[in-house]
């Protein structure tokens, strides 16, 4: 009876062991999706609402307005809803002897810009996402930037990686130059219509 009793405790422990075990493992598997897997982007900016329609077959047409850039650094939850502490993000000042090289930078960047919109195959896209917008100097720029560099980025077929490297970039000459180059690569004619067909199914679809 004392050997009978003897397994029995053995066995128990064994399955209190697998128990054990396969807990931790779903725990660590739990931990690694919330890793991976975060509830909303850490980069994000924080927008004006401007206009709302409503169409006839259900949808909300919305036009927003970005105003302010930020970095998520503590991720909460409130009453429901997904809040978050944040920090703004601003673009670095320019140094005095660096603006000339800065706005050489700047009006070449815009040329290419400039250059592909004005093309024939987005005369129909222009109508819905409205003209490129015009340069001012950069030493009248926002803590943001050129707001045309936002339009492009924001029009655009970029990557989503592309596109979070813009806005948590503090460099306004980084954002230029990687806007720059991917205008260069761009820059033909397979490339503009294979961009302008996109465009214009999905600025045209319902």
């Amino acid at each position: 009876e004392g050997r009978q009793h003897s397994y029995c405790c053995c066995r128990c422990c064994c399955c209190c062991c697998c128990c054990c075990c396969f807990l931790l493992l779903l725990l660590l598997l739990l931990l690694l999706l919330l890793l991976l897997f975060h509830s909303y982007s850490q980069i994000g900016t924080l927008i004006e609402v401007t206009n709302v329609q409503f169409m006839k077959d259900g949808n909300i047409l919305i036009d927003c307005l970005g105003k302010r850039r930020f970095q998520v650094l503590e991720e909460m939850w409130a009453d429901g809803y997904n809040t978050a502490r944040v920090r703004w993000i601003t673009d670095e000042a320019t140094p005095l002897q660096d603006k000339a090289d800065l706005q050489e930078i700047h009006d070449e960047t815009f040329a290419h810009a400039q250059k592909f919109f004005r093309s024939s195959v987005f005369e129909q896209i222009r109508l819905r996402i409205g003209n490129l917008p015009a340069p001012s100097m950069l030493y009248e720029y926002s803590e943001n930037g050129p707001g045309w560099l936002w339009f492009c980025v924001s029009v655009l077929p970029l990557s989503p990686q592309f596109r979070l490297n813009q806005l948590s970039c503090t460099s306004v000459r980084q954002r230029l130059l990687w806007l720059r180059d991917w205008f260069v690569m761009n820059d033909n004619p397979f490339s503009i219509l294979a961009i302008a067909s996109f465009l214009q199914h999905s600025y045209t679809s319902p």
